[in-house]
């Protein structure tokens, strides 16, 4: 809301409102309301003074949310070839007439998801949106006003994603459906180490640069390349300590937490230096939809695209004669 006051020395007239100064210099004696105005007698000399601040919007970098918004593509085309491999095991468990109509309606979708699942492009770009979303994930913690809350909700999501696939686990007694450490428990991890580190060392970026090479080479030296896998729950439990450092590997969506670490320490170190001043490096991908809704909401888009997948394969069964 503004006031408007009558100035009759010798300021000089300061007008925002085309309206106003026409009422202003024809002498008209109001008060009257207009929007979110108020108008006082006024002189020639008047000046609008704000009452209150106006709402700021934080400036969006296209690129962060471009970059992001394909690493997020990326990863559901990645599930989705998950899902179409795993199509005969969910048909078998949930589809009443599978025994009648068998697996011959699915069975291309079977053999697409599967030999994408298994080439050597897919392990690629799977590594390749892995350490781009983390990388960009701190270099987002820069810019964030609270990384606690920031924390605190990687926490909540991570939990919600583990009762929904505690509670799959559970019900067909698959313990290596648990996640463990999924790529948001990583998140999480790394997170609140950064958390951590803002509040014990100076917020220069070579301490950041420092931490995630540490992590790199802690991670180069800890993972095995024929990991063990756990062959129950309990020995899972008893040794998710290996799991951390890579010696293991077991769960839906395990993700290696050491890497992620490190990304998110190195994405916080480019933040701090080429994002000093919060300004685009690539203002032309400024209208790169769909890429930049994507990455706009990405927290939503990963929370969501799992059951938005599975409802669609379920539609798409159903076409073909399926029943649940």
């Amino acid at each position: 809301m503004s006031l408007l006051l009558n100035m009759n020395s010798c300021l000089a007239p300061i007008l925002s409102l085309p309206k106003a100064a026409r009422l202003a210099e024809s002498g008209t004696d109001f008060p009257a309301i207009m929007g979110p105005t108020i108008f006082l007698k006024a002189a020639p000399a008047v000046i609008i003074v704000p009452m209150g601040r106006e709402k700021t919007h934080r400036k969006r970098i296209p690129e962060i949310d471009f970059l992001r918004g394909l690493a997020i593509l990326l990863m559901v085309l990645d599930h989705l070839c998950v899902y179409l491999m795993s199509l005969e095991s969910l048909l078998m468990s949930f589809a009443s007439n599978f025994r009648i109509i068998g697996i011959m309606p699915v069975y291309p979708a079977i053999e697409v998801g599967t030999g994408i699942y298994h080439s050597g492009g897919r392990i690629g770009f799977h590594v390749l949106f892995v350490a781009l979303f983390c990388l960009l994930s701190g270099i987002c913690a820069t810019f964030s006003r609270s990384n606690m809350r920031r924390t605190l909700l990687l926490l909540v999501f991570a939990l919600a994603v583990k009762a929904a696939f505690f509670a799959y686990g559970y019900y067909f007694g698959t313990y290596g459906d648990y996640v463990y450490f999924g790529m948001i428990d990583v998140l999480f991890i790394g997170h609140l180490l950064y958390l951590l580190r803002e509040k014990a060392l100076p917020k220069s970026w070579i301490y950041d640069l420092c931490i995630g090479v540490f992590f790199v080479f802690f991670a180069c030296m800890t993972t095995s390349l024929t990991p063990y896998y756990p062959r129950s729950f309990g020995d899972a439990l008893s040794n998710l300590w290996m799991i951390f450092i890579g010696q293991a590997a077991i769960g839906a969506d395990y993700i290696h937490p050491l890497p992620v670490i490190a990304f998110i320490f190195l994405g916080a170190a480019i933040g701090k230096t080429l994002y000093r001043k919060r300004e685009s490096l690539a203002p032309i991908l400024s209208s790169a939809e769909p890429f930049l809704f994507l990455g706009r909401h990405s927290a939503l888009v990963y929370m969501l695209h799992m059951p938005i997948l599975l409802g669609l394969l379920a539609l798409a069964c159903l076409g073909l004669g399926y029943r649940f």
